[in-house]
């Protein structure tokens, strides 16, 4: 009966220090506040005066000091020196080792939960990075491709390159806005909306002069896209089909809106998608000689984002498509 009664007013004390770690750990989540507090609480233990911690490079003390009691409980990380009002017997020491141990394993935890956070703050920063570089590469490009038409326009095509000039100079500079209001505010991606007549409209003027076409479309005036997304998945679509057919000189390329904006496909009749790049197509950036690399990774992500999905929708020799969908929409085709 003694025995009982004797481990029952040990384990009281160390079950409200443990409640306390317990709640402590789901509502702190900076490791060495965490730790900090956590052993903080022992001070409520009847046998602890105070204590001494190391952490790595952190360190901090608790409490008071003991001149003649002293325990030392080492760890990884962790390296905890407590002082008690008593010398402890051996059955204590082994619930201070326990306590020590438990404190160290939710340290660690929280530093590996920290160190992800970290990575995945990194991460962020390195796609936004790449995906207005790749948004800057292709408006470079439409600068390219009217410098080469400004060089050898003569005297007949002045008038064409002039009014060219007068529709695409402008919807570049407002491609280049928006590339640099992402840069200042990267988590906005859905950016403004525009009427999909008149998104349908630039693109075909952007487009003009080279081998794309348009499918005709009868567009509900009152449907709005997210400017951004079209424009970046247009982008990368058309970019990635225009450069094999620098290889494929045969090739075709096709584009089209569905009436209510739903569904935008582009499609070109060249060669198929090789096998060994299916499976990370659209899921992770892919090393790349002429495209469909990192840009379309991107895509599907900004995708995703405002509720679209970009997916590979044929991949056979003559007809490889991509399609950007309403999610709900491609849910009810699918049923």
């Amino acid at each position: 009966v003694f025995f009982s009664r004797y481990l029952l007013s040990i384990g009281l004390p160390f079950e409200n220090w443990l409640h306390r770690l317990t709640t402590l750990a789901s509502s702190e989540s900076d490791p060495e506040k965490f730790l900090s507090q956590a052993l903080t609480e022992m001070l409520d233990l009847p046998w602890v005066e105070g204590g001494i911690w190391t952490a790595g490079t952190r360190n901090g003390t608790f409490g008071g000091a003991s001149q003649h009691f002293c325990h030392e409980f080492s760890g990884q990380p962790l390296q905890l020196t407590l002082h008690t009002r008593h010398k402890l017997s051996p059955a204590l020491v082994w619930h201070f080792h326990l306590l020590a141990q438990l404190a160290n394993e939710h340290y660690i935890a929280k530093l590996r939960a920290r160190e992800l956070q970290q990575v995945s703050y990194l991460r962020a920063i390195h796609e936004t990075g790449a995906r207005l570089t790749h948004d800057v590469k292709n408006l470079l490009q439409s600068l390219h491709n009217l410098c080469y038409l400004a060089q050898t326009a003569n005297g007949e095509d002045s008038k064409r390159l002039e009014l060219l000039l007068e529709r695409q100079l402008p919807q570049i500079t407002q491609r280049l806005q928006q590339t640099l209001a992402k840069l200042q505010k990267p988590q906005s991606e859905a950016g403004g909306a525009l009427p999909a007549a008149m998104w349908w409209k630039i693109q075909q003027q952007r487009y003009a002069g080279q081998p794309v076409s348009f499918a005709a479309a009868n567009l509900d005036p009152e449907v709005l896209v997210p400017s951004a997304l079209f424009d970046s998945v247009a982008d990368n679509l058309l970019h990635n089909a225009l450069l094999k057919r620098q290889s494929e000189s045969e090739l075709q390329v096709h584009v089209a809106l569905a009436d209510d904006a739903s569904l935008l496909s582009v499609c070109d009749s060249g060669s198929a998608i090789r096998e060994e790049v299916l499976a990370d197509l659209l899921h992770a950036p892919l090393a790349s000689e002429n495209g469909l690399g990192i840009g379309l990774y991107h895509a599907a992500r900004q995708a995703e984002s405002c509720g679209h999905e970009l997916r590979l929708a044929c991949n056979e020799p003559g007809k490889v498509c991509f399609e950007l969908h309403r999610s709900g929409h491609a849910t009810a085709a699918r049923e």
